[in-house]
């Protein structure tokens, strides 16, 4: 798995006491030497600059698809809600020609399993995923990867196997809620859907043959 680029929330809620007490330092300056107008411009200033390093930070998801854009951002929500740290990269043409529903899905399930396993890792500091999409050749590939405890390692299969994902352990449950969705999906466009897990890492990799998205690359 890639090296993760840190949660953009993070930063900001650890320097925000720092921030905060430097606001009230502000105020009560301005009220002490009756510089309430002065003061008030600094705080302006102040705030204007916390403003523009958040805003270098966010993570953008803005890929011109509304529906993926949403469910991503969504997500994105809920991982950084659980403490889990989660990239996503897209390469994908803007307004592409999909079903919205289909990829609601695809990406709604792969990420829900995705989450649910990071949440089983006893380390919190070792939680990620990681999300790519790319589109080329009329061809769509999501790659996903996530931590997880590591009950899992030795898994591999694929959905031209014509199974899920088997095995006895603990995450079955998690990995195999919605994998039958997603791999009808998968079928409808002639594409594949595979898994492998090692070392930690779980890796779904979902690919679209002979998709038609009918725009430029983004």
């Amino acid at each position: 798995m890639d090296k993760l680029q840190k949660n953009s929330m993070l930063p900001l809620y650890h320097d925000m006491g720092n921030h905060i007490a430097v606001l009230k330092s502000i105020c009560e300056k301005g009220i002490m030497e009756n510089k309430q107008d002065e003061c008030l411009k600094m705080i302006d200033r102040y705030l204007d600059s916390i403003t523009e390093k958040y805003e270098k930070t966010v993570q953008n998801i803005d890929s011109g698809n509304i529906t993926i854009d949403l469910i991503i951002r969504r997500k994105l929500e809920e991982a950084n809600s659980k403490n889990i740290l989660m990239v996503t990269r897209m390469y994908i043409p803007k307004d592409m020609s999909y079903n919205s529903l289909d990829f609601v899905i695809i990406l709604g399930n792969l990420l829900d399993n995705a989450i649910e396993s990071c949440e089983l890792c006893n380390n919190k500091n070792s939680r990620n995923i990681s999300l790519d999409i790319r589109y080329a050749d009329n061809n769509l590939v999501i790659l996903l990867e996530n931590t997880y405890n590591g009950m899992l390692d030795g898994e591999i299969g694929s959905s031209v196997q014509g199974k899920l994902l088997e095995t006895s352990k603990v995450e079955r449950e998690f990995h195999g809620i919605g994998m039958r969705n997603i791999i009808d999906i998968v079928n409808k466009y002639d594409g594949e859907m595979r898994w492998k897990a090692a070392k930690g890492v779980f890796r779904t990799e979902v690919l679209l043959y002979g998709f038609d998205a009918k725009k430029t690359i983004c």
